[in-house]
């Protein structure tokens, strides 16, 4: 019997899947992304890929690092192209929509899959990455300049909108030309977008490529804060600042640890023991 398993390369793509199916290959990006948890963490990130008319997407309630076949939802493409056209659309109006645009069973959609679908590009990922969220915790108009430096267009800056039906309706529009950054679309060229406190979106033409997006992206910024981080100079005092006397502490105890039981004793009570000795300070 002919042995069907694809190895892995750390980092890379795996050798052997290039015959999969389409829905082979995205269950395949999923795990890869699923497995580093500085890409997602668990339950997190989502994907999708274009088939016909059909989008298959990662359903709510399951992990990237365990999703099966089954896990992916399938919606007909023709019916979602009618949320270009909503001006506004609530959470529960969102799911009822998409529900209705189930053309088998499956997972509940993801409440990004409007995102997925208003985006013209086959293979899409999703991702809350450390690299992206640490680049961008900063002003929309610093995180927009960081972006543009780095990537010339490739990734294109989203300001923050509400995820969901706001977040797919503002790129829906940039996909249309409508509006965008500073009142354009996304180039040709792009590969991805950046959301504002909301991670990193790249693309590809299948899966292998769209993970190699997400990984050159990704590195690209890490290397950048890497750089940052190295020429800042160290703000670490140069020696420990002495303790406070022992009357003291305990005073300053004796005020902070009744709010910190409480916070803790949700939903089981819990007792603190306070312990100032030398060799718990050291």
């Amino acid at each position: 019997m002919k042995n069907t398993k694809t190895r892995a390369r750390p980092g890379g793509w795996a050798a052997g899947t290039a015959g999969a199916d389409p829905l082979d290959q995205l269950v395949h990006l999923s795990h890869l992304m699923g497995q580093d948890t500085r890409l997602v963490q668990p339950g997190g990130g989502n994907t999708s890929t274009k088939v016909g008319d059909t989008l298959l997407v990662k359903g709510s309630g399951t992990d990237l690092r365990t999703i099966t076949r089954e896990g992916f939802t399938r919606l007909s493409l023709g019916r979602l192209a009618a949320l270009r056209e909503a001006e506004s659309m609530s959470d529960a109006e969102m799911m009822r929509f998409m529900a209705g645009c189930m053309i088998a069973e499956g997972p509940a959609p993801s409440v990004e899959t409007p995102l997925h679908s208003l985006l013209p590009h086959r293979v899409i990922a999703h991702t809350h990455d450390v690299a992206t969220m640490s680049l961008t915790n900063v002003r929309d108009d610093v995180s927009e300049r960081l972006v543009g430096e780095l990537f010339e267009g490739r990734i294109v800056y989203v300001p923050y909108v509400r995820p969901g039906f706001p977040l797919a309706r503002a790129v829906g529009r940039m996909v249309g030309g409508v509006e965008g950054r500073r009142g354009g679309g996304i180039p040709d060229g792009a590969i991805g977008l950046v959301l504002a406190h909301h991670g990193l979106v790249v693309w590809g033409d299948d899966a292998e490529q769209c993970y190699a997006h997400l990984l050159k992206i990704t590195g690209q910024m890490d290397e950048y804060l890497a750089k940052k981080r190295n020429a800042r100079p160290s703000d670490r005092p140069s020696a420990r600042p002495p303790l406070r006397p022992s009357d003291d502490r305990r005073e300053l105890a004796e005020l902070v640890l009744p709010v910190v039981r409480g916070a803790l004793s949700r939903p089981d009570r819990v007792i603190l023991h306070y312990d100032d000795a030398d060799d718990v300070l050291a």
